[in-house]
């Protein structure tokens, strides 16, 4: 696998769009919306890139923990519109989870089944013990994402200097044993090395993913990272695209503002996808265009790879 993921690094980057487009082609576009916890996070120092920590130095009503009604209010809104999945995050709050947090997963679940029982409900709040995944799956949750943001140790204690990498993959690894689906991904372009990238595929080698979230660095104000540079987003295509084509007909997700970049790399997931009346439907049919207009190399990968490869 380490050879074959270094010769796609060398390949033509439109080679590997098309390749990634084709394997795309076949899966319906995944909408996801936030009902989110709270913005409370306990992490010792703050991580030197958070976007939640910039927000909360001007915007005083930013820290704020939901409530029961507010929860379900935005729960029903998101499932009336048609929403796929909705996730549900959290500061990190320790490795044991409050009992309000499964209650939030309940009254969610509770809500969206009444409308839709096909609607998933993930959560992610960084590393937590089994004890509480499993509180969370008996409360109704799906799946459970903890991205492992950056695979590299000594770069990932740089960036998140209060956040423990090893403990993150022992939540997959948890999370898998309890039968959840798995949602995981890193960031892009905070000084990541390609070796980088490539030993965190093999990671997740053993894991089954349901999802996977490859996050370019932004530039935000108050942060520690503040000066560098944003990532660069056809570099980051690139390697999104190898991403398709190593983990094959997963939901690979980004942003909806970098949806044109992510439909050519062989994206089909968006979040966050903000409720606003709209039906996914209608939204869907506009994505659907987008995505087909993006599908624009006819090359074809050289070399004889499989597609989708196999993982674990």
């Amino acid at each position: 696998m380490r050879n074959l993921l270094a010769e796609l690094f060398k390949e033509n980057t439109g080679d590997l769009f098309s390749e990634a487009q084709k394997v795309a082609r076949e899966l319906p576009i995944l909408l996801a919306t936030p009902v989110a916890f709270t913005t409370v996070c306990q992490i010792v120092p703050p991580c030197r890139h958070c976007w939640w920590y910039a927000t909360a130095q001007t915007n005083e009503g930013f820290i704020h923990t939901s409530t029961m009604e507010e929860a379900r209010k935005k729960a029903r809104k998101a499932a009336l519109c048609g929403i796929n999945r909705i996730l549900v995050p959290s500061g990190w709050l320790g490795s044991d989870l409050p009992r309000a947090f499964y209650d939030h997963i309940y009254a969610i679940k509770e809500t969206i089944s009444q409308i839709n029982p096909r609607i998933e409900v993930f959560a992610t709040c960084g590393h937590i013990n089994k004890k509480s995944l499993l509180n969370l799956k008996a409360a109704g949750l799906d799946g459970y994402w903890c991205g492992l943001e950056i695979p590299n140790a000594e770069l990932f204690k740089k960036i998140r200097p209060g956040d423990d990498l090893i403990a993150r993959v022992r939540t997959l690894k948890d999370a898998a044993d309890i039968g959840l689906k798995l949602w995981s991904g890193f960031l892009f372009g905070v000084g990541e090395s390609q070796q980088d990238i490539i030993e965190g595929i093999l990671t997740l080698e053993g894991f089954e993913l349901d999802s996977f979230s490859l996050t370019p660095f932004k530039q935000y104000p108050y942060i520690e990272l503040e000066n560098y540079p944003p990532a660069n987003l056809f570099q980051w295509a690139k390697t999104e695209a190898i991403m398709r084509l190593i983990l094959g007909k997963i939901n690979l997700f980004t942003s909806p503002e970098f949806a044109n970049w992510g439909f050519r790399a062989g994206v089909n997931a968006l979040l966050p996808v903000i409720v606003d009346g709209k039906t996914v439907r209608e939204s869907e049919t506009e994505l659907n265009r987008l995505r087909i207009s993006t599908y624009a190399f006819p090359g074809v990968i050289k070399r004889n790879i499989r597609h989708p490869l196999p993982v674990g």
